[in-house]
């Protein structure tokens, strides 16, 4: 009868979400390396790019415009570049938290299943829809707040990224 009401209660989708969250979580951590890597490279090139736009600037007379153009191209992709790599690296390390604590959530409702099982063959009166009312309201609150960091995150880096375009093009 315990099997029954924990598979009932979603015990064994709760089990196989978790195991898919672990695997999420594995995938995401060697996502967030490569971009670390990657982001690690860009701002690197992003140095060297600087500097080097500040010689043509010491030389701003001796250069064909082309020069000047090219070299200043450049620097703008770099900087477009490493600003959509962090914006990437900023977004998987906030999916890798999310996922930590859905995997938090549903260790707890595996657990709470455990005692609703035992509670359960022992005469007890809990619900065994309570951790998977608990679970969904997680999973609402976590839906809630990445919706705010999605609505502040990107967008005020894309108002940013114009703003020192326009500044960049004066």
């Amino acid at each position: 009868m315990a099997t029954d009401i924990v598979t009932f209660a979603g015990g064994s989708d709760l089990q196989v979400e978790l195991e898919e969250t672990e695997k999420a979580l594995r995938e995401i951590t060697l996502m967030i390396e490569q971009s670390q890597g990657e982001v690690s490279k860009l701002s690197q090139r992003n140095a060297a790019i600087t500097t080097h736009l500040q010689q043509v600037q010491n030389q701003l007379d001796k250069m064909p415009p082309q020069e000047i153009r090219s070299v200043y191209d450049s620097a703008l992709d770099a900087q477009q570049r490493l600003l959509v790599m962090r914006g990437q690296l900023e977004k998987l390390q906030n999916e890798k938290q999310h996922l930590e604590r859905f995997k938090t959530t549903i260790g707890q409702a595996l657990s709470t299943h455990g005692l609703a099982s035992s509670a359960s063959t022992s005469g007890g009166s809990k619900s065994p829809l309570a951790s998977v009312e608990m679970l969904v309201n997680a999973q609402e609150t976590e839906r809630q707040r990445l919706s705010r960091q999605i609505h502040d995150g990107p967008a005020q880096a894309l108002s940013n990224f114009i703003l020192q375009t326009e500044i960049a093009m004066r």
